[in-house]
């Protein structure tokens, strides 16, 4: 009674911390003064022109905004409810993967460390392909176990079914969020295939079946590609294009890397997910390669098969894809968020660690004590990010290269002064503009009024580099006039005068943060538009 008692307080815990994250992130997210940042601001602009496939993502993210601009307008917080709602998730599907595999206790946890981090924040505040790629995958993990589960437990057919199509739909989701998702087959099978206990499950119809549902959602995006050059899957490629590179070399992109992990995860977690990781992996004979079969004819697993199971799972759905990205940092630049899923099994694994569940051997399992350390540092360096846009403008760090908002400020004041600009021209509502960078057109098509349809001008139309040259030029616009926005740094494309009748600079335009200037721009004016020849 007193264990079902426990097990109810935790459960009670669980559900009272999601809701006040949930409620957390939306009304920080309503209050906070931040601007788009160009990612966002670029795939808000995609969410105008839905399709089944763009220059570098597969289309979920775009497909996401679209809702929640549709639902409550062009606003920052239309476009970013999204986040909150889809990284909270993935906080509650790592509570309820803990909750499966161990106990409600282990589930609070795993939640507990997955959202103290910076990463988590981030997740939870900014609109980009992670949110949803975390939540799905997530989805996934919890899904593939239940499946897992209630086959070994010979359950209803109905009820296995179930899980395995909620199993192929949230990786075929996933598919459809980021590339990173593909990885999710491999090592789910991976993990059927190395246990005895498991093997004969790669023989169920099932699961045959979830995987085609999966792959069938990737047919739109491929049938995209196939009418784009396979645009994606080259910019992905683009990715891992290595190079001849000196040990120094390797030794920075690796430190950045480590880093950045230690920075996004916190260093304390980041240190007990890869001390209990490596310890599991080396354990492999026990969670991995599982040797005791599981009578078929017993409706019953005991809880030590069923941890074993759980472990291995967890073990290959992350440390084991870890260690071989952060061995790729030593041959080329990482970024930060590109292992972001893989942390989610770790976590679980390690707040089962902690809860008693698993034994990692006397030496380890001494450690367990640094975990409240690994919340509360992590908790702190989650509530400094929070409030530093409030703390940033109060210091002279603002608009500094040491300003981690500086990326995301000045579009609203560059977007009034174009705005300016374009009304003082003869025909303003004949006037459409241009910039040379993704960054810049997406923003302003974001915050000037009536959010216009930008251009962005390369140079080269023959190269592909972003969305904008997928997508109709101003062809259609002969005869209109055009204002050009170029970064100061960067050169006016030589073959955009001749493409008006009249071509000069009229002004020169600076973003001030603080008592810094953090970007300028020169504005060129083009008269009587004349478009390109086909």
């Amino acid at each position: 009674m007193e264990h079902v008692q426990k097990n109810s307080r935790w459960e009670l815990l669980g559900a009272l911390f999601i809701l006040m994250l949930l409620v957390w992130r939306i009304t920080f997210l309503y209050f906070a003064p931040i601007e788009l940042s160009p990612d966002e601001a670029y795939y808000w602009d995609w969410s105008r022109r839905l399709d089944w496939g763009y220059y570098s993502k597969p289309p979920m993210v775009a497909w996401i905004i679209a809702g929640g601009t549709h639902l409550l307008g062009n606003s920052a917080f239309a476009v970013r409810l999204p986040a909150a709602i889809f990284a909270t998730l993935s906080i509650l599907f790592c509570l309820l993967v803990g909750r499966a595999m161990f106990n409600p206790k282990t589930g609070i946890f795993a939640a507990l460390l997955a959202a103290a981090s910076p990463g988590a924040c981030v997740a939870g505040f900014v609109m980009t392909i992670d949110a949803p790629l975390l939540c799905f995958w997530a989805m996934a993990l919890f899904s593939a176990w239940n499946a897992v589960q209630a086959e070994l437990q010979h359950r209803k057919t109905a009820t296995s079914l179930a899980w395995w199509l909620i199993t192929g739909t949230a990786a075929g989701a996933g598919f459809l969020s980021k590339q990173t998702m593909f990885a999710f087959w491999p090592v789910f099978l991976t993990f059927i295939m190395a246990g005895k206990d498991t093997r004969h499950l790669i023989k169920s119809w099932r699961l045959h079946l979830a995987v085609l549902v999966s792959i069938l959602a990737l047919a739109p995006v491929i049938w995209w590609n196939m009418q784009h050059q396979w645009i994606t899957l080259t910019h992905t490629a683009h990715h891992f294009e290595q190079s001849d590179r000196s040990l120094l070399e390797s030794l920075k992109t690796f430190s950045e890397f480590a880093g950045s992990q230690l920075a996004v995860i916190s260093p304390v977690t980041c240190f007990l997910v890869f001390l209990t990781g490596i310890t599991g992996l080396l354990m492999y004979k026990t969670f991995i390669f599982r040797n005791t079969p599981i009578d078929k004819t017993s409706k019953k697993i005991t809880l030590p098969i069923l941890h074993r199971q759980a472990s291995g799972m967890l073990l290959l759905s992350g440390i084991a894809i870890l260690l071989p990205i952060t061995g790729l940092s030593l041959k080329q630049r990482v970024n930060a968020n590109w292992p972001a899923p893989f942390y989610i099994a770790p976590l679980i694994f390690t707040a089962a660690w902690y809860c008693g569940v698993l034994d990692l051997g006397k030496k380890i399992n001494r450690m367990r004590n640094l975990v409240k350390p690994a919340l509360i540092t992590g908790g702190i360096m989650a509530m400094i990010l929070y409030s530093l846009p409030v703390l940033i403008p109060a210091t002279p760090l603002e608009g500094t290269k040491l300003d981690p908002f500086t990326r995301v400020t000045g579009w609203k004041d560059l977007a009034s002064k174009v705005e300016a600009i374009k009304n003082t021209l003869p025909r303003p509502d004949k006037t459409f503009i241009i910039t040379r960078r993704r960054q810049t057109a997406s923003e302003l098509a974001f915050y000037m009024p009536g959010n216009p349809v930008t251009y962005r001008w390369s140079g080269n139309r023959n190269r592909i580099s972003t969305q904008y040259e997928l997508w109709p030029g101003p062809d259609k616009l002969s005869g209109w006039e055009a204002l050009i926005i170029v970064d100061q740094d960067k050169e006016l494309p030589a073959d955009l005068p001749r493409h008006f009748h009249q071509f000069r600079k009229i002004d020169s335009v600076s973003i001030i943060k603080g008592k810094h200037r953090i970007r300028a721009y020169n504005i060129y004016y083009g008269s009587q538009f004349k478009p390109r020849p086909n």
